[in-house]
């Protein structure tokens, strides 16, 4: 089976995954295509190959009987998907925390984008790190239906850590379906665990991908044996000098080819033992390694420079590869002419002409380690400085000094711009070979970097730099320089494609198409295909797309995101109201002090919850975002529980370790005893006395200051004429209500069955006496 025609086709794993379970047909149709397929292996003819590639097969991901909606007319598809792409470092940025000139960043391309086409400024990852990111984005659903529950795990336990080709359909497999020609290359993580093989063939047909040339992420190229070694180079060396060997095997299409590369002679000396560039960037990690470990600040503030040539570098390989894809497409594809006309059944014949095409560029920047070649580094070298990260605490960290915060910053805008310059090189391609005109562009990416941000680096964090992320498109029918506050999911491309493709969502797939967002003229402009040329300095008026004014059909009321221990729900309720809820099983991954501050005023909370108002014009203005100032989840609390209903409950699944949102402490209790009296003076500190009403429930859940003798809390009503502007904090009504503390002189315990004759109150400093 494995020799002859069929060993490009086929790698070695079985016939049965690679040809019957990934196309998924029914048992009989398996059972029909494999028995064939057996009669003429045994039979031995030449056409075997050709007949098990080229014929289409039903794809019952779809309807047995669904025909995708077809017109003359579908455009081509290019999504650009550098990876850990933060928010406000894609094209024109536009947030409360920078502003252009604020960011000394280079990407004419990006920006180009941004003017001939729509952007999204509040646009989320479904899940906040690679591989489960990606699987989000590929099936169309949400991160707990997904499959993926972290890099490399799966959610069901009898799962292998990749994503689920047996289960879950891809938005991949519905264009291939459909009649585009599919392609991808750079590294797409759908099969992190296993690898994309040696010709990047494992699950690629199952995965829906007509022609490709995948790769492994960085690290994973020369590491990907060292896996559940934690990156650590004397476990992993150690491996290998059991097994009589100092390196690795290569696994991947780019380290092969990286095998085939001879050292710069200028490196040679500092790396005697490696004898390819292979070796190479393997005794490159494994020199970060020693420095520190992985995610560290070893890995972002790097002070020299990598040691492989430009025409090395991983993004420049995988630009080269989307090139030759796009020049190695079948003649009826590179034509660009999609001529079907509907007569076509779903994965049928579809003629000569009738295949437009798909193509991801999945780029491996400006993900860490922030490693960049020389020549790349002198384009940053003298750059204007970088805004500073927020609340980054030089006490904790020294990623958080101005030397260690500005080169860290300056290698990830350098690994940007590379990426810029290759969308530069793809547009100037389409415009070359009349394609343009015909292709819908868009940039997005997989997850944020903290880069610094509350003294964090990496992602798989709830806040706004780890789970926010530029998306823009630009094309055909696409409004040009327009903008959208309203908030989406990144996973929403997957719907969108397949709505611009004229097919049909296969069933449970959540994502929401954007097209009515992106197709909206009201203040906008088709953009044309004017994408391509040289970047313009033009101040073209931007247009604010309001999706209510244009009666569009984009229905997602909810965004959800979501990681491990955390959930989070963005919630659209109009242009000034656009609230971000999340929940953290006990503490938020990179959270402050002031920010869990919140939590543990609440007595009883087992987890830390936060709500904002991304949609307030004062938050956008107030140089802050996700500040504890900002936060409101005190100041509505009926919020918390209307949007904690909407997080999943509690999974008891190892991959996920979510444990659903508890409310204990953050909500009232109406059952709890109460009591109405009144109490003499309140000494104030100012030597003034003020009368005081006790009129509470009981409570366990409202704050209680931080005090050694803190219980449960109640409600205190401060009537004070000496005083006024407490009336005036409450918007004018008599009486400033207070929450303080109170204890008995017995144990804590003992309070909710005392007459309450003899109760203490504090204001944080002293305690005062109340009878009755």
């Amino acid at each position: 089976v494995q020799s002859a025609l069929l060993l490009p086709y086929f790698d070695e794993h079985d016939l049965v995954e690679r040809y019957c379970r990934e196309i998924m047909a029914s048992r009989f149709v398996c059972r029909r295509a494999l028995g064939t397929a057996f009669v003429l292996l045994v039979a031995n003819t030449m056409f075997v190959a050709p007949v098990l590639i080229t014929k289409p097969i039903s794809d019952t991901f779809l309807a047995s009987d669904e025909v995708p909606k077809t017109t003359n007319t579908r455009p081509n598809i290019l999504l650009v998907f550098p990876d850990e792409l933060r928010y406000d470092w894609g094209g024109l940025v536009n947030n409360p925390y920078y502003t252009p000139k604020d960011l000394p960043l280079q990407t004419p391309n990006f920006d180009n984008l941004a003017r001939t086409g729509t952007r999204f400024t509040k646009a989320f990852v479904a899940a906040p790190v690679c591989a489960p990111s990606r699987a989000c984005l590929a099936s169309g659903r949400e991160y707990d239906a997904a499959g993926q529950g972290e890099n490399g795990a799966s959610i069901a336990p009898s799962k292998d850590g990749d994503f689920d080709v047996e289960e879950i359909p891809t938005f991949y497999k519905v264009l291939q379906v459909s009649g585009y020609w599919t392609m991808i290359t750079g590294r797409d993580d759908l099969t992190k665990r296993t690898g994309p093989g040696l010709n990047g063939t494992y699950h690629t047909a199952a995965l829906g991908f007509s022609d490709q040339e995948r790769c492994a992420g960085s690290v994973d190229v020369t590491w990907g044996e060292c896996a559940g070694t934690d990156n650590g180079a004397e476990p992993c060396q150690g491996r290998f000098a059991n097994e009589s060997r100092t390196f690795p095997t290569v696994h991947e299409k780019y380290g092969a080819w990286l095998s085939t590369q001879t050292v710069d002679p200028s490196w040679q000396k500092r790396y005697p033992n490696v004898s390819n560039a292979f070796e190479l960037d393997f005794a490159r990690y494994a020199e970060l390694t020693k420095r520190g470990p992985y995610d560290s600040i070893a890995w972002y503030a790097i002070p020299d420079y990598l040691p492989l040539t430009d025409d090395q570098y991983q993004d420049n390989w995988i630009g080269r590869q989307a090139l030759t894809l796009l020049n190695r497409m079948p003649s009826h594809v590179r034509a660009g002419v999609d001529s079907r006309g509907g007569q076509s059944r779903v994965g049928g014949p579809v003629g000569a002409t009738s295949a437009p095409w798909f193509l991801e560029v999945s780029f491996q920047a400006p993900h860490p380690p922030m490693d960049i070649t020389a020549s790349m580094g002198a384009t940053v070298q003298h750059r204007a400085a970088f805004p500073v990260p927020y609340a980054c605490n030089a006490t904790v960290s020294s990623l958080c000094s101005t030397t260690n915060t500005q080169l860290t910053r300056r290698h990830y805008a350098a690994k940007i711009e590379r990426v810029d310059w290759w969308l530069g090189q793809f547009t100037a391609q389409l415009e070359r070979t009349g394609q343009l005109a015909s292709t819908i562009i868009c940039l997005a990416s997989d997850h944020g970097e903290m880069l610094g941000d509350r003294t964090a680096t990496a992602k798989s964090r709830p806040w706004q730099s780890a789970s926010s992320v530029p998306v823009i498109c630009s094309g055909p029918g696409i409004a040009a320089n327009a903008v959208v506050s309203r908030p989406i999911s990144s996973m929403d491309l997957a719907a969108t494609f397949i709505d611009y493709a004229n097919a049909v969502k296969p069933e449970n797939m959540t994502s929401t198409s954007l097209r009515s967002l992106l197709q909206h003229s009201h203040g906008g402009k088709p953009s044309g295909h004017n994408v391509m040329t040289a970047s313009k300095k033009g101040s073209a008026a931007v247009h604010t797309v309001d999706p209510h004014a244009s009666g569009g059909d984009y229905s997602r009321q909810y965004v959800y995101s979501g990681l491990a221990n955390f959930r989070s729900v963005i919630h659209y309720v109009n242009s000034t109201s656009i609230f971000k809820f999340f929940c953290c099983n006990r503490q938020c991954p990179g959270s402050t002090d002031a920010d869990r501050a919140i939590t543990e005023s609440r007595h009883g909370a087992r987890d830390e919850i936060h709500l904002f108002n991304m949609g307030d014009p004062s938050w956008d203005k107030s140089g802050r975002f996700e500040d504890a100032s900002t936060d409101l989840v005190l100041q509505h609390l009926d919020l918390v529980a209307k949007y904690a209903a909407l997080l999943p409950e509690a999974d008891h699944k190892p991959s996920y370790g979510w444990l659903g949102c508890s409310l204990q402490g953050w909500t009232t209790n109406s059952s709890n005893s109460s009591f109405t009296g009144v109490a003499g003076l309140w000494s104030l500190q100012d030597g003034s006395q003020a009368t005081i009403r006790v009129n509470a429930s009981l409570d366990t859940t409202f704050p209680s200051v931080n005090h050694a003798n803190a219980g449960p809390t109640m409600a205190l009503y401060i009537h004070d004429a000496q005083h006024p502007d407490w009336d005036a904090l409450e918007g004018g009504v008599t009486g400033k209500k207070l929450w303080f503390p109170f204890a008995t002189h017995s144990n804590l315990s003992a309070v909710v069955d005392d007459t309450f004759e003899n109760i203490r109150w504090s204001n944080g400093k002293t305690w005062v006496h109340l009878q009755d």
